[in-house]
């Protein structure tokens, strides 16, 4: 592979359809001429290699010619979702200094390159950056629940690590037809929807469109998607309908980012007729760890919200107690990953990437155990058991059971001080039913001590710079 990634997909000389946006489509020819003209136009304003960019846009073809421009010269994007408030990519743009910002919006004191300004016609760039392994490539955002944003920055030798380690694993070839509903503001979305799928000469598809069940359904089975990706909130939405799947051509199906409810596995593999695995990935590691079939192996406890038996190629775990020793068997302690395509540094924060970065391993924050038959267990961040009354408790399991409560669409669980300054639990819910007919519900389906004292009906859940759910303090 040219150690370019952008210039290795755009080489592709095919009339193959590379990529779908909303019955709009672009062949690799025709993607290959969009990125060599936008890349002459990032030069033609003095963009140079190593300079950041932030792309701020929805989803869509003009999205993967910019940030394929940018690679194409050397340039870094940087992803942001285009639903961030306004000062917060400000504060992006003033601590990752970026010398521009590909946006719909308007930023003062930068160079701002609108949607517009993208498929134009014009010159074509032929020449291409010639990165090193070790120069960075891409960098992503990332948080945990609970922390502020950080940048994560990636070689791009890790790119073609990714894409040598995760296509055979994810049985991904040139016929895939790839559907994630992660944005490509998150590297999940990125990597899963552009990085693998092109690499791979496969097709991706893109939507601007609100993602209601019967959008998705119809671009599966309208555009004949071999690989669906996607997340609990979504997959639940989806299967809270009573849309009729006609035929479909699924091969391949994923959840990633929390714990999808175990009653939704088998009404999943019941519709689409394919099992749908659990994904777990973080940002540092390009997103994917390990991505395993769903089981209901008794040995997997209750404590048990995700498991992992098999690895990638070249990935490696170990479960290490606070002291940083190895635990023993069914001992929780914090998953340490020794991963191909791991990060090198957190953008301008030495103080978080020497917590995170220890040598060839990275300390994820994620807790887990393994059991007598060998499984590694998860079981939530360490941001994600809490104190409640002494008592521990995970909010991942309580959001589990909010959203399986017919009409709540979403739900975010984290810890509120009462008047007394003592720790509840909140619970933020995007649900329009009876608040008293819930907290029946939530009697008899979760220990006293789990209920939350406080519920909130919102009409969306807030999130970090990354997509995922903030959960601050309150």
């Amino acid at each position: 592979m040219i150690l370019n990634y952008a210039e290795y997909i755009i080489n592709y000389q095919t009339d193959k359809i590379a990529l779908i946006e909303d019955g709009k489509t672009v062949t690799y020819n025709q993607l290959a001429k969009y990125v060599r003209r936008f890349a002459y136009t990032l030069k033609s304003r003095d963009i140079r290699s190593g300079d950041r960019i932030i792309i701020s846009m929805h989803d869509s073809i003009e999205w993967v010619v910019a940030y394929l421009a940018c690679v194409k010269i050397g340039a870094v994007p940087i992803q942001a979702s285009p639903l961030l408030l306004h000062h917060r990519i400000v504060d992006a743009i003033n601590s990752i200094k970026s010398r521009a910002i590909i946006s719909e919006d308007k930023f003062d004191d930068i160079m701002l390159i609108t949607p517009h300004d993208i498929m134009v016609s014009g010159p074509e760039l032929d020449e291409y950056y010639e990165f090193s392994p070790d120069e960075i490539a891409i960098t992503t955002p990332t948080s945990g629940s609970t922390s502020e944003s950080k940048f994560v920055c990636h070689r791009h030798q890790n790119l073609v690590n990714y894409i040598n380690m995760a296509s055979p694993y994810l049985k991904i070839d040139h016929d895939t037809i790839m559907f994630c509903t992660s944005k490509m503001s998150h590297v999940a979305g990125l990597n899963m929807t552009l990085t693998l799928s092109l690499a791979n000469r496969g097709t991706a598809i893109l939507t601007k469109k609100k993602l209601t069940p019967s959008v998705i359904f119809n671009i599966i089975t309208g555009e004949s998607v071999t690989h669906f990706f996607s997340s609990p909130g979504v997959i639940a939405m989806m299967l809270k309908t009573s849309i009729d799947l006609v035929e479909n051509k699924l091969k391949f199906a994923g959840c990633g980012s929390q714990r999808l409810p175990s009653e939704l596995f088998s009404r999943f593999e019941n519709l689409f007729r394919v099992p749908i695995r659990a994904c777990y990935g973080i940002s540092e590691c390009c997103s994917l760890v390990s991505c395993e079939i769903f089981s209901d192996n008794p040995s997997l406890d209750r404590r048990s919200v995700g498991h992992i038996n098999s690895l990638p190629d070249g990935v490696v775990i170990e479960i290490k107690n606070s002291q940083g020793n190895i635990c023993r068997i069914d001992e929780v302690g914090e998953i340490y990953i020794k991963h191909p395509c791991t990060a090198s540094f957190y953008w301008n924060n030495w103080q978080k990437t020497r917590e995170s970065f220890h040598g060839e391993w990275f300390k994820t924050k994620d807790l887990a155990f393994i059991n007598q038959d060998g499984y590694i267990v998860y079981v939530s961040r360490v941001d994600e058991l809490v104190k409640i009354n002494g008592l521990a408790v995970s909010i991942i399991e309580v959001e589990d059971v909010i959203m399986r409560y017919p009409g709540v669409e979403d739900c975010l669980v984290s810890v509120k001080q009462n008047r007394n300054n003592i720790d509840k639990l909140n619970a933020m819910i995007v649900f329009n039913g009876d608040e008293s007919s819930l907290r029946k519900y939530l009697q008899l389906h979760l220990e006293a001590y789990k209920i939350p004292t406080f519920i909130e009906q919102v009409k969306e859940i807030p999130k970090t710079w990354s997509g995922k759910k903030f959960r601050r303090r309150q």
